[in-house]
């Protein structure tokens, strides 16, 4: 008898334990017309970098929408920090990892939450159009910073080089303001994301020592700021080691010659590269960014030089990395510069 009084008071806790435990929840309604599948997709998204990446292995959870247009995603999961999270539904037949970027059918929408977010999805028209989270201003913020950065990254009027240099300094000062000022963690590392540092990281070597004092005291610190943390001491570590670089470059760059001399003799008889065949299904467009992206040119740069929006840029990469099959830019780079090499 003890033993069953035992057990039903084991059981009584883990019910209350269970039924106690906070858990995220996301509800909502979207409107989707007869050639999307009727289900909801919840992808985390471990860096800034994979924002735009499409991948089945980002997704966490799942759940029908229902005729109406509603959902609901819950569940336990999830870390107590601040993180990026991505909403996506896909067109039928489509694979899961499927994104839709700009556009009409754009079907995607990021955010951020934790695991005691309790969210209300609302929008004004079908799938994600004027997307918001009702009552979250971790949200609001960084919609707000979303919305600030595309503004800024727009085409200017008359795109000279003037108005692209002055159009470049109010998006960088904008972006420090926010950064120094949020009071989110998550969405202040979002805004140094897009000042682009690593290019003049002494311009912002003081305020990056600053910001990662501040923000590493926080008790929910997230790995996003362990990931900015690495890159800072990689550049800190990068600029240090400038004052003896010229007998390591020397010896690599011999090493690097003689490897390449061997590498072609052994290869000149070789078939060619299927990388190389795969470029023929690139648009005139996408060729233009490869041959930039080779170049090891950013983003901006790229728009600039194509007279075409940032956004566009980043559709464009999603394209080409499907077609190339690959996944990074630096192996564009490093592939479209032994094509260049090959072509001599």
């Amino acid at each position: 008898m003890q033993e069953i009084g035992k057990k039903i008071l084991v059981s009584i806790f883990l019910f209350f334990l269970a039924t106690s435990a906070k858990a995220y929840e996301i509800k909502g309604f979207i409107q989707l017309e007869a050639n999307w599948e009727g289900r909801i997709y919840l992808s985390a998204i471990h860096s800034f970098d994979d924002m735009y990446t499409a991948s089945e292995g980002f997704v966490i959870a799942s759940a029908p929408i229902q005729p109406d247009g509603s959902f609901v995603i819950e569940g336990l999961q999830l870390p107590l920090y601040y993180a990026m999270y991505r909403l996506h539904v896909v067109k039928k037949g489509d694979p899961v990892g499927t994104l839709i970027i700009r556009g009409q059918e754009e079907n995607h929408y990021h955010f951020v939450m934790n695991n005691e977010s309790r969210l209300q999805f609302i929008n004004n028209g079908p799938l994600f159009t004027g997307a918001r989270f009702q009552n979250s201003p971790v949200n609001n913020s960084f919609n707000r910073l979303k919305e600030g950065i595309d503004e800024l990254q727009k085409a200017p009027d008359i795109p000279s080089k003037t108005n692209w240099d002055y159009q470049e300094k109010q998006l960088q000062e904008y972006l420090l303001q926010y950064a120094d000022t949020s009071q989110n963690e998550l969405t202040a590392l979002y805004a140094l994301y897009h000042l682009n540092f690593e290019q003049d990281y002494p311009k912002y070597k003081s305020f990056l020592r600053y910001f990662l004092k501040k923000w590493k005291q926080s008790p929910n610190s997230s790995p996003y700021l362990l990931q900015l943390e690495q890159q800072v001491e990689f550049l800190r570590y990068q600029q240090s080691s400038r004052i003896y670089p010229y007998g390591m470059l020397l010896l690599l760059l011999t090493l690097g010659i003689i490897i390449y001399t061997l590498w072609k003799k052994r290869n000149k008889t070789a078939s060619v590269d299927p990388f190389l065949q795969k470029q023929n299904q690139l648009t005139i467009q996408e060729q233009k960014i490869f041959k930039l992206l080779a170049k090891g040119k950013a983003n901006k740069e790229i728009s600039r030089e194509l007279n075409i929006e940032v956004s566009t840029v980043k559709s464009h990469l999603n394209n080409i990395y499907g077609k190339l099959g690959v996944k990074s830019r630096k192996e564009i780079y490093n592939r479209g510069n032994k094509e260049q090499k090959e072509t001599k």
